[in-house]
C-alpha cells in the first residue's frame, strides 16, 4: 500500500491556516460537509503541529483506503485533508506529525501501536480514553462521529433516575469484583436475570450508571449485573483465552457465590464481553449452554470452532473497519446453525469503547426487553 496524500477542499486552501483551524475550533473537530447524493460527506482533518516543527503530517484513521494518508500542508505548522466518509460511522483517528514513509500495512500497524508516534486531535472533545492499571498505561484517540451514527448509549445516570446499588467485593482468587442491584431491588423473593460482565472493572464501561438509564428509560428489564475484573494483565490473557482453571473459577465458584448473595434466577445468566472479554464470554457460553442462557459479544476473535455447542440466544456486535468483522459474521452463521437465536450488528465502527458501550446497551435491550 503505497503512501497516498489526500487532497484539501478549495475554500479551505484559500482561507489560510488560520482559518482551517478556526473552522475546525467551530466544528469540534473534524469539518463534516453536507452529504453528496450517494449519502457520503466530505469531512476536513485538520492538524496544529504544536511545536510548529512538523514538516510533514499523517492521518491514522480506518475509515480512510489502507487506514493512512499524508495531510496537505497549509503552512504555519497546519496540514489538512479531505476525504469521503460513510454518514454513519463513528471511528478512531490520529495525526502523526513527520511519519515515516509508508508502504504497507506493517507500516500502519507500527504507527497504530507506537505510543509516541500519533497524537489526538486537539481541537475535538470526544475522546476514547483507555486506561490499563496493571501496565500504567493510559491512551487517548480522538473519535469522529458522523451525523447517522447510532446513538451513544448513556454515559451518565439522568439528574432524575435513582441509583443502584454498588457493592465492591473481592472474588475468589483476588479478582475484582462489583456487583451491582437496580433501585429499589435488594435481595428478596423476586430475582432478578443476571448479567455477568468480564473486564467489567474497566472505568470506561462507566457500567452502573448506563445500567441505571438503560432500566429507568424502560429499554431493559430490571437485571443484576456482576462486573468482573482480572488480577494481573498476564492472568487476564490467559483466563480471557479460555484457560479451563478460570471456566471452572466462574461455574464453580463465583456463580454459585452470587446466586447465594443475591437470589439471583436460576439459569438466566447473560454473559458478556468487548475485545478479548468477548472471546472469554464466548468460550463460557459455547461450552457451558447451559449456565449461559446469553451471549453479548462484542468486537472478540471468536473461532466458531472452539464447540459444537451455542447458547439460546447470541447478540454479536463488530464494526467493519474491524479485522474481526467477517470472523464475528462466520460466528454467528454457525450458532444459527445450531440452532441459536442470533442478532448481528456490523456497524460502521471501529475498536472504540464508545460504540462497545452503544452495542452493549442494544445487546441488552435485545437481550432483556421489559416485560
Amino acid at each position: 500500500m503505497p503512501e497516498a496524500a489526500v487532497q484539501c477542499k478549495d475554500d479551505i486552501i484559500l482561507g489560510g491556516p488560520e482559518r482551517a483551524v478556526e473552522l475546525a475550533r467551530r466544528h469540534r473537530g473534524p469539518i463534516v460537509d453536507p452529504a453528496h447524493e450517494d449519502g457520503t460527506h466530505d469531512v476536513t482533518f485538520v492538524f496544529r503541529d504544536p511545536d510548529g516543527r512538523a514538516a510533514r503530517a499523517g492521518l491514522l484513521c480506518p475509515a480512510l483506503p489502507g487506514g493512512f494518508a499524508t495531510l496537505r500542508p497549509l503552512g504555519g505548522g497546519v496540514f489538512a485533508g479531505t476525504v469521503r466518509i460513510s454518514p454513519d460511522a463513528r471511528v478512531g483517528y490520529r495525526f502523526c506529525p513527520d511519519p515515516p514513509v509508508v508502504t504497507g500495512d506493517a507500516d500502519v500497524r507500527a504507527l497504530r501501536e507506537s505510543p509516541s508516534a500519533s497524537r489526538a486531535d486537539r481541537l475535538n472533545p470526544l475522546l476514547d480514553v483507555v486506561s490499563i492499571p496493571e501496565l500504567r498505561v493510559r491512551t487517548f484517540e480522538s473519535i469522529l462521529a458522523m451525523p447517522g451514527a447510532p446513538a451513544a448509549a448513556p454515559a451518565r445516570r439522568p439528574a432524575n433516575v435513582p441509583a443502584g446499588t454498588v457493592e465492591q467485593l473481592t472474588a475468589p482468587g483476588d479478582r475484582p469484583l462489583t456487583v451491582y442491584l437496580p433501585a429499589g431491588r435488594e435481595v428478596g423473593p423476586a430475582r432478578l436475570p443476571l448479567l455477568l460482565l468480564l473486564d467489567g472493572q474497566h472505568e470506561w464501561w462507566r457500567a452502573p450508571a448506563l445500567f441505571d438509564a438503560l432500566i429507568a428509560e424502560r429499554r431493559v428489564a430490571p437485571f443484576a449485573g456482576a462486573l468482573l475484573g482480572s488480577r494481573r494483565f498476564a492472568a487476564r490473557r490467559r483466563d480471557l483465552g479460555g484457560s479451563p482453571e478460570f471456566i471452572r473459577f466462574v461455574l464453580d465458584e463465583l456463580l454459585p457465590l452470587l446466586e447465594s448473595r443475591h437470589g439471583l434466577a436460576a439459569g438466566g445468566c447473560v454473559i458478556a464481553g468487548f475485545s478479548a472479554g468477548a472471546v472469554g464470554a464466548a468460550h463460557l457460553a459455547l461450552r457451558e449452554p447451559d449456565r449461559f442462557a446469553g451471549l453479548i459479544a462484542i468486537s472478540g476473535a471468536v473461532a466458531p470452532e472452539i464447540s459444537a455447542a451455542a447458547p439460546r440466544r447470541a447478540y454479536l456486535a463488530a464494526g467493519r473497519y474491524e479485522p474481526v468483522a467477517s470472523l464475528t459474521e462466520r460466528l454467528g452463521t454457525a450458532l444459527r446453525d445450531r440452532g441459536a437465536e442470533v442478532r448481528s450488528d456490523i456497524s460502521a465502527c471501529d475498536h472504540n469503547t464508545i460504540s462497545a458501550r452503544a452495542h452493549l446497551a442494544a445487546g441488552l435491550a435485545w437481550m432483556l426487553p421489559p416485560a
